[in-house]
């Protein structure tokens, strides 16, 4: 999944749900994707185009995917732990 889709989905949720547990786990999940951009705009640039310049950003975007991943499913959690009060 894109990180652009795991956003929405979170976005979606909170909307549905607008818990405050909900609401920190999207500003922190925005806070990944300025990181991710700021990584874009400064560092990406002056990697090397070479095997490891490549290893770099995709260790760097799978992390970023990756903690979105983990910012959904406790959203996810969140959100249902609250449809059950």
């Amino acid at each position: 999944m894109q990180m652009g889709e795991i956003m929405a989905q979170m976005e979606s949720l909170y909307k549905k749900e607008q818990t405050p547990g909900a609401a920190d786990l999207l500003q922190e999940s925005k806070k990944i994707l300025k990181d991710n951009y700021m990584f874009e705009e400064t560092i990406l640039p002056t990697l090397p185009c070479s095997n490891d310049g490549l290893f770099a950003m995709n260790q760097h975007y799978s992390a970023s995917v990756e903690s979105l991943n983990i910012m959904l499913k406790q959203m996810e959690i969140v959100v249902n732990d609250n449809d059950i009060k």
